[in-house]
């Protein structure tokens, strides 16, 4: 380009307007050409509006679409009638995450890239993880990308993280593990095969003497054992104090526990672990490592 003038006589910018000019005299009447119409039905024309992209990562070629605030990214050998069930999934999750905390509406836009094992999650994140939940409040885009097959679905679990933080705001200090443990009692099928509810799989780990210390939990490890864990225990503050003290407790800290709900944190896992040993008095026969290789491994 630094040579175009050098090339032909002439600047490129010279150039355009020549040519633009040589074209307003030679079509003085207006060219009728229904734009919209050119763009969907003669430039690369895709079943139900979902357009080709090559991906900047190196991922693949991708379709498209846009959804109200919603811009769906999913591989393109996913079948069209497939991709637009995750649309339809995709509002039902939200809607339902929304009535969870008793809220309604997400106003900010969603960029959602939905793949099918976590090597792909790396691509488009730089980590391996099933699924990854970003906020950028300042232009108010919630960036998700999340696993997303016959086996696994991560997407109504990150879809939590994004209407959690919209709603309620940052959470306050030491408190990861509730807001994993929101994003798992919303989903409580994500990465679960075996059968068990969440009630079952912490009385399991009660049982086995597998529970995390509460430095640890609220450390939160990222292991399986802090999911289920976190995840009962937000199950638990819900049902018997309610939505309303969640959210304050979200936005105060753990510091502030025994302030929102009148007890200490160590008093309610002694409630908890006290009704469950006496409604589990048999041992619930899950198997750990069989749950981790049958239900988390093949999320590879």
């Amino acid at each position: 380009m630094i040579n175009f003038e050098k090339i032909y006589g002439i600047s490129f910018e010279n150039l355009a307007k020549k040519i633009n000019k040589q074209l307003e005299r030679k079509y003085s009447e207006p060219i009728t050409i229904d734009w919209e119409v050119f763009t969907k039905d003669c430039i690369d024309p895709q079943p139900d509006d979902w357009l080709v992209v090559y991906d900047k990562n190196n991922a693949g070629e991708v379709m498209t679409k846009k959804v109200g605030n919603i811009e769906f990214i999913i591989f393109s050998f996913i079948d069209v009638d497939v991709r637009n069930e995750i649309v339809e999934k995709t509002k039902d999750y939200i809607a339902q995450n929304l009535e969870l905390i008793n809220e309604s509406e997400l106003e900010s836009s969603i960029q959602l890239i939905l793949v099918q094992n976590r090597e792909e999650v790396k691509k488009f994140t730089g980590n391996r993880l099933g699924g990854m939940a970003h906020f950028n409040s300042q232009e108010g885009i919630h960036s998700i990308t999340s696993v997303f097959n016959d086996t696994v679905n991560v997407l109504k679990h990150e879809l939590m993280h994004a209407v959690s933080v919209e709603k309620w705001g940052e959470y306050g200090s030491n408190l990861l593990w509730l807001t994993e443990g929101l994003a798992v009692f919303a989903a409580p099928d994500t990465e679960e095969c075996t059968g068990y509810t969440l009630e079952e799989r912490y009385a399991y780990l009660l049982q086995n003497n597998r529970l995390l210390d509460i430095s640890e939990l609220i450390a939160f490890p990222w292991t399986r054992t802090s999911y289920s864990q976190a995840g009962y225990i937000v199950k638990y503050l819900i049902e018997r104090f309610g939505v309303e003290k969640l959210k304050l407790f979200w936005q105060s800290g753990m510091d502030n526990f025994e302030k929102v709900y009148g007890l200490k944190y160590e008093e309610m896992i002694s409630e908890i672990n006290s009704e469950l040993n006496k409604k589990y008095s048999s041992p619930i026969g899950l198997e750990w490592k069989t749950f981790n290789k049958d239900c988390i491994e093949n999320i590879d």
